[in-house]
């Protein structure tokens, strides 16, 4: 009896070691890959910019209305020109008719790390509208809404 709980605790233990190690093969694998959420650097401080504060950083290249889609989806690229990292940089659309605010787009688009000198796609959907039946004089703006910005330890 006394052999029989001695092999179920040693069982149990290697159970418990090959799980521990699957778990965290899978949180190094996700912490490392490209979408994941380290980048070598410690993060000592992090500075919320607005608007108007990330536009130096930044540039939105080819934002396009999508006219294959039923709803109104505009895609496009942001590539961060600078040699910043950040986080939690918030993409927003609002849209016009005759330079008139009429609406934004929900939700937006979030990207939760972005390095230097790369650049993202987007695609955001505006769901309440059809991109067959857009009155004349629309028009779209696709900005940054929000950033933060990493600055490592030094």
């Amino acid at each position: 009896m006394k052999i029989f709980f001695l092999n179920l605790i040693k069982h149990g233990l290697y159970t418990f070691i090959s799980v521990l190690l699957v778990f965290s093969a899978i949180v190094i694998k996700e912490i490392w890959s490209e979408e994941g959420v380290y980048y070598p650097l410690t993060q000592k401080q992090e500075v919320i910019y607005g608007h108007d504060e990330l536009k130096p950083y930044f540039i939105i290249q080819n934002s396009q209305i999508e006219s294959e889609i039923e709803v109104l989806t505009i895609s496009g690229a942001i590539e961060n020109i600078s040699d910043v990292y950040w986080s939690r940089l918030s993409v927003e659309t609002k849209y016009f008719v005759d330079d008139i605010f009429m609406g934004q787009c929900f939700p937006g688009k979030s990207f939760t790390q972005f390095k230097p000198s790369t650049s993202r796609k987007f695609v955001i959907e505006c769901p309440n509208l059809s991109p067959k039946l857009l009155p004349n004089g629309f028009s779209y703006k696709v900005y940054l809404d929000s950033g933060t910005r990493v600055i490592p330890d030094q």
